[in-house]
């Protein structure tokens, strides 16, 4: 039997967004970030730790170190990462979080949608039915999660 051998161009760029690791202990965010490492390595993927964002209701705003289980394919096996601070909102999922659980941080991020559909709308021509609508049916929505 005999085998051909064809070319197919493929590209090799890999565009990776958001990684999110979850867990209730230190030690399963370690395993979980020497999983990750060696899945990277294994498939050339380059990872910026500098971006990472760690979250740590226990140990908040602090320099927390991982050190990674041994293997062939971890070049680096100590991962340092700074925990957010406790009044530090952070995005997951495209929902604002705070774990202060502080009502200023609600009215900020309300201020915020406000004044990014005013900028938004500003420069349109838009009658006022216009701009009812679009705040009824798209600003409401999210109010409505912010104050339940």
């Amino acid at each position: 039997m005999e085998f051909e051998q064809h070319s197919l161009p493929l590209s090799h760029l890999t565009f990776m967004d958001d990684s999110t690791l979850i867990s209730s202990s230190k030690s399963g965010i370690k395993d979980r970030l020497s999983i990750t490492a060696e899945f990277y390595t294994l498939n050339n993927i380059q990872a910026n730790s500098a971006k990472y964002v760690l979250l740590c209701s226990s140990d908040p705003s602090s320099v927390i170190s991982f050190g990674l289980s041994p293997s062939p394919l971890i070049n680096d096996i100590t991962l340092t990462l700074t925990s957010l601070a406790l009044n530090t909102s952070f995005q997951f999922l495209g929902v604002w979080f705070s774990l202060s659980a502080s009502l200023q941080f609600v009215l900020k991020q309300a201020r915020s949608m406000v004044k990014d559909m005013a900028a938004f709308l500003t420069p349109k021509k838009l009658l006022a039915q216009h701009v009812a609508y679009l705040l009824l049916y798209f600003l409401n929505p999210s109010f409505n999660l912010l104050f339940p």
